[in-house]
């Protein structure tokens, strides 16, 4: 996110020549931030971010220009607030993965799976919260979870020992040993998933299930897919390593 705006921030104040008698008549500091905007939410649109990021890159300048003029905030706030988001969403920057919450009802769902398919020990790569991790280790499966954000994977494993459910480890997807389980769960993007098809087919057992919340592997046939009736209309779609 802070990638795309300082580079936005680059092209307007290299393109301001050009604009140059458009800034005069808004006022410069109107002018740019306008510019500002829209150079950031094009340059998210071109990277193929997820809608909702074009908001979110479109409210950020909009938002430090009123913080900084409106309020008596110290600046230093937006700075540490602007930090705390590149942690938390760090996974955007290196795989275009945004953060997305398994719902309860998928929670619910998976455990079930789980014991359809007798799974003893299961993987969350990008945990998030860790809420999958402890539903599964409620349901007396071992399961744990990999999170590349340092705040989110401090968060989860503070709330894990807290609960005495699972176990969520800081690091890399890409680095995960996935040859002792089961079954791995993921809820990514499109990115990734030939990418991770690859890698579980290297590396997990024969008959180990690969489990998507709502995003397909191209020319993949699924084993199986529920459908599952929360309000997002959430599908799972279950795939067998060979």
């Amino acid at each position: 996110m802070l990638l795309v705006q300082f580079a936005a921030l680059l092209l307007v104040k290299f393109s301001a020549t050009i604009w140059v008698d458009w800034l005069i008549g808004l006022s410069y500091v109107k002018g740019f931030l306008l510019l500002q905007v829209g150079l950031s939410v094009l340059l998210s649109w071109l990277m193929g971010l997820p809608r909702w990021w074009l908001w979110v890159q479109a409210v950020l300048p909009l938002g430090l220009y009123w913080g900084a003029t409106q309020t008596l905030v110290d600046p230093l706030w937006f700075a540490l607030g602007a930090l705390l988001l590149m942690l938390v969403f760090s996974a955007v920057l290196k795989d275009r993965v945004p953060l997305y919450l398994t719902n309860n009802i998928t929670h619910q769902a998976l455990v079930e799976l789980a014991q359809t398919y007798q799974v003893k020990s299961m993987l969350d790569l990008g945990s998030g919260l860790g809420g999958v991790v402890r539903a599964l280790a409620g349901a007396g499966i071992e399961a744990k979870g990999v999170e590349y954000s340092p705040v989110l994977a401090w968060f989860s494993q503070v709330w894990c020992r807290w609960s005495g459910l699972g176990q969520v480890s800081r690091g890399d997807m890409w680095q995960t040993d996935l040859s002792q389980v089961d079954m791995v769960y993921v809820f990514l993007s499109p990115v990734p998933m030939t990418r991770l098809w690859q890698k579980a087919s290297a590396e997990m057992k024969s008959g180990a299930l690969l489990v998507s919340n709502s995003f397909a592997i191209e020319d993949v046939e699924p084993l199986e897919v529920w459908e599952l009736s929360d309000g997002r209309q959430t599908q799972l779609l279950i795939y067998q390593i060979p």
